[in-house]
């Protein structure tokens, strides 16, 4: 049963389906020009503040912090200096050779151009970050607001998780483990984030709200968009946060904090594995499928996953059917090729069972209706063609 995912969307009110395609929209950030800045103390009003925020997030996340938290506190503009030079070396592909999958499937607009679309890393909220390779926390703002206890909150989480587990350690070879794995990082870090909101007054939580801000770091700040580009921004920067959030409650029911320790030395590689927790514990891992055939040179390739076969589905075909064939994802891989001013891409699917292969096969017929140029054939895989 496709629990975590029907749990997100029930929560969310949105499919927060994650490609890992394109943005690493994570909290764990690597900021280059960190490495020559000099740890600075924390400032006096904000000691007790940040003591208090570690003895909660030692209690709920059941470890003790083995050394202390290099952070920087910085005004707004300071902040926002920062995270654009940092977004800079994300959002600077040229546009005509990026996103060619999404844009042949048309999940985004054939002209997206991240560079000329507002920053998502400014957006949605986002008051600070970890950084896993330099061991800092970096917070805008000069005020322990709510909100912004709440996101250290998070980012301490971070800060815990790598001290124990060393986030630069685990090796994600594809995109599809870095997803995977992100979703493990972020869903622990939202959980305890969620616990301490629960655990504030309704005066703090009301302002929280009441300001517009967020209650947890994955909602998008693409999300409430009718724009296809800007709603599939939503899905991508969503899934490590609410998905991931229900994957380490699911594993935290079934074996407490012992198992969530256990997640982080042996995590997750696909997103399978999320979306459907007894195949991580199963260690029930994809198949390998043979690249299926490109027609010119390949630009992009790779592991589409079972959350990008989601998100294709349930933006145009039944809930129901949709979730129905994803259960059945048992390995796939893409290649995407560009020719003249057309973007391609074919994609060869496995499934567990003939029964599965026939149910996926249906579902994305449903799906080529909507989209003039697609084909799909049942063959040894399901396999599917699309331009646009």
């Amino acid at each position: 049963m496709n629990g975590n995912l029907k749990g997100a969307l029930k929560a969310a009110g949105v499919v927060a389906i994650f490609l890992a395609l394109t943005i690493p929209l994570t909290r764990f950030l690597a900021d280059p020009r960190l490495e020559d800045r000099e740890p600075e103390p924390i400032p006096a009003a904000w000691v007790p503040v940040v003591d208090e925020l570690k003895v909660f997030v030692e209690a709920e996340r059941g470890l003790k912090f083995k050394e202390e938290v290099s952070m920087v506190f910085q005004s707004e503009e300071e902040f926002l200096e920062e995270i654009e030079g940092t977004s800079e070396d994300y959002y600077q592909p040229d546009a005509a050779d990026s996103y060619i999958a999404l844009k042949a499937l048309n999940l985004v607009d054939r002209g997206l151009d991240l560079g000329t679309m507002e920053d998502p890393l400014q957006g949605g909220g986002l008051v600070g970050y970890y950084d896993s390779i330099y061991d800092e926390l970096v917070v805008q703002g000069t005020e322990p607001t709510p909100f912004v206890r709440m996101i250290l909150v998070h980012e301490l989480t971070h800060a815990l998780q790598d001290q124990h587990f060393d986030l630069d350690s685990v090796p994600a070879d594809t995109e599809e483990a870095y997803t995977a794995f992100a979703s493990l990082v972020e869903g622990d870090a939202t959980r305890i984030e969620n616990a301490y909101f629960a655990s504030m007054s309704p005066e703090d939580q009301a302002s929280i709200v009441g300001d517009g801000e967020t209650e947890g770091e994955g909602v998008s700040p693409f999300a409430g968009t009718e724009d296809r580009s800007l709603q599939t921004l939503s899905m991508l920067s969503g899934f490590p946060y609410e998905v991931g959030s229900l994957f380490v409650e699911d594993i935290l029911s079934q074996g407490g904090q012992t198992q969530v320790d256990r997640a982080f030395k042996s995590p997750p590689t696909t997103t399978e594995q999320v979306l459907h927790t007894e195949r991580f514990l199963d260690r029930e891992d994809a198949v390998k499928v043979t690249s299926p055939q490109a027609e010119a040179e390949i630009i992009e390739e790779g592991i589409w996953g079972e959350r990008g076969l989601l998100t294709m589905l349930l933006q145009t075909i039944d809930r129901e059917q949709a979730l129905a064939a994803g259960e059945g994802w048992a390995g796939d891989y893409y290649v995407a090729w560009k020719r003249g001013g057309t973007d391609c891409v074919r994609m060869s699917f496995a499934t567990d069972t003939s029964r599965d292969k026939a149910e996926l096969f249906e579902a994305l017929k449903a799906w080529s209706f909507t989209h003039p140029t697609a084909a799909v054939t049942n063959g040894k895989t399901v396999l599917v063609r699309a331009c646009a």
